[in-house]
């Protein structure tokens, strides 16, 4: 049998002292090519795991997601939710897509077509669905993205084609169905040649002083959208905006807002302290629900909230008969207190 031998054994690599201070040298460095190969299966093995809030949240939405419709659909409906936002582009958008597609799956109350093709507001095409929702939108998204680089020509082309499909998202809820708005669907940079949008929706937001564990108040606890919180407030953390005009408790009616109480009220701009988080209000023969809820998509998990979710849309959708009556009209014109529920 043949013996393999090392240059030590030969005697061609100089002393025994250098031959053991050799091999103490390999196998120090097999150590480090070990200790790599550790590191790197740990990496891989953290990108092919699922995300923080990955799979796992997605089980636990749809566990909490309700099990049937709180009212039975009066035809089969049909919801587009819009998602594009050349802006800033909130990481909780493509969930919130999804859990409105699974609650609408898993209470038969409606068919959801996700887009972020602004050729969906053609009149022909938005004619198709009963409502709208405006996922977390920011930025000229009915413009092309490379609108400023475009020749003069083509920019009024664009321009024109975007006036369009503003009347055509107006006529469309102005007419008799649904919108839906949630969180920065309402940011003010984005529509200030556009006063028309802050009618409909309800008001509009500069920015959001709050981003912290807040407590949420019911305004208006007997109101149907508010039976998902069994009239009491409760506390989430949240990304909190400040609404300012053309919002008024003269136009809207408020079902949620912040409680002061639970932040520094010297961050926020409104004097009043009336900073509303959801409301529902009519446009013309159509229906409008907007929530500032939610920027994190963790809260996504929380019975309550799908629940209000649900309903909202079902309201928009005209299946689920809610008071739109303005809240200065009933009664609740101011804040109602900064008592916790």
């Amino acid at each position: 049998m043949m013996k393999r031998q090392t240059a030590c054994s030969q005697g061609h690599s100089g002393s025994r002292g250098e031959c053991r201070e050799g091999i103490e040298n390999m196998r120090g460095l097999t150590l480090i090519v070990v200790a790599i190969m550790v590191l790197l299966a740990g990496h891989n093995a953290a990108l092919s795991a699922p995300a923080a809030g990955g799979a796992d949240l997605a089980q636990r939405i749809a566990e909490a997601a309700p099990a049937k419709a709180t009212a039975s659909p009066a035809k089969p409906r049909r919801v587009l939710v819009f998602t594009l936002s050349p802006g800033y582009r909130h990481a909780a958008t493509p969930r919130i897509s999804r859990t409105i597609e699974l609650l609408g799956k898993k209470t038969g109350a409606y068919e959801t077509t996700i887009t972020e093709d602004a050729s969906f507001f053609e009149p022909q095409a938005l004619a198709k669905f009963d409502a709208v929702i405006m996922n977390n939108n920011c930025g000229a998204y009915f413009l092309p993205p490379d609108f400023a680089k475009l020749p003069e020509d083509k920019r009024k082309e664009a321009k024109l084609r975007e006036a369009r499909l503003r009347e055509s998202l107006e006529a469309f809820v102005r007419d008799g169905r649904g919108f839906v708005g949630i969180h920065s669907c309402l940011y003010t940079p984005d529509y200030a040649d556009w006063p028309e949008y802050g009618e409909l929706i309800g008001g509009l937001v500069p920015s959001h002083p709050w981003k912290q564990k807040i407590r949420v108040l019911l305004d208006d606890p007997n109101h149907p959208l508010c039976a998902a919180f069994g009239g009491k407030g409760f506390e989430i953390h949240e990304e909190t905006y400040q609404v300012l005009a053309p919002y008024s408790r003269e136009k809207v009616r408020v079902l949620l807002r912040l409680d002061m109480t639970s932040v520094d009220p010297a961050k926020g701009a409104r004097k009043d302290g009336d900073y509303a988080l959801a409301w529902v209000k009519a446009y013309g023969k159509g229906r409008v629900f907007y929530t500032a809820l939610t920027h994190f998509e963790e809260n996504l998990a929380d019975p309550a909230l799908l629940r209000f979710y649900l309903e909202g849309i079902q309201f928009a959708l005209g299946d689920l008969a809610a008071d739109t009556t303005p809240s200065a009209k009933v009664g609740r014109g101011e804040p109602a207190g900064a008592a916790k529920q």
